[in-house]
């Protein structure tokens, strides 16, 4: 008799609790079209591949809570694998801004010789009302020694909500874009 009042229960705890309704976010929607339309190797051609710290790594915007504590948000994700969402905004961006080299994240691109490495330890938003962007770039050629470039950019929400953080976290790739043009011509 406990056994079925307990599945009874059950079954109504089950009926009465709602699933989350899922949103989906693109960091840039038109990336893809933003970007060179044909790319032909050349001397001028460089690879962008983007790591991300482990964390990172999973669909849910990631939360820094308190500096040390991290939340993912249940229902709020990326439509897209984060790598290389930032890896295509990236190339957009350089793109656009950097007429001295062609930018790609095709691994074909790599047989120029050139790839541009950046390691992102840090893209969240805060319960400090801000965005972060951090980590560090490499820009390799073949046979020269590379120097590795910190980068460290936060800026405050202007409104609340993911769909307003993930839109200055892209603005934050493009001032990383402009902050490789700058350091590596």
């Amino acid at each position: 008799m406990r056994a079925l009042i307990l599945l009874s229960l059950l079954g109504l705890c089950a009926c009465s609790s709602s699933v989350p309704d899922m949103r989906y976010y693109l960091l840039q929607p038109d990336a893809a079209t933003a970007s060179r339309e044909k790319l032909e190797l050349s001397d001028q051609s460089v690879r962008v591949s983007v790591e991300l710290a482990d964390y990172l790594q999973r669909s849910n915007l990631a939360m820094l809570i308190h500096q040390h504590e991290l939340y993912y948000a249940p229902s709020d994700v990326w439509s897209e694998p984060l790598a290389p969402s930032i890896e295509q905004t990236l190339v957009s961006d350089l793109n656009q801004i950097a007429p001295s080299y062609l930018a790609s994240n095709d691994p074909l691109s790599s047989q120029a010789g050139k790839t541009l490495l950046v390691n992102v330890r840090y893209f969240v938003s805060t319960d400090r009302g801000t965005v972060i962007l951090s980590g560090d770039f490499n820009f390799y050629e073949i046979d020269q020694k590379t120097t590795k470039y910190p980068f460290y950019f936060e800026e405050k929400l202007t409104k609340n909500g993911y769909a307003e953080a993930v839109n200055q976290l892209r603005q934050l790739v493009a001032k990383l874009a402009a902050k490789i043009q700058r350091d590596t011509t």
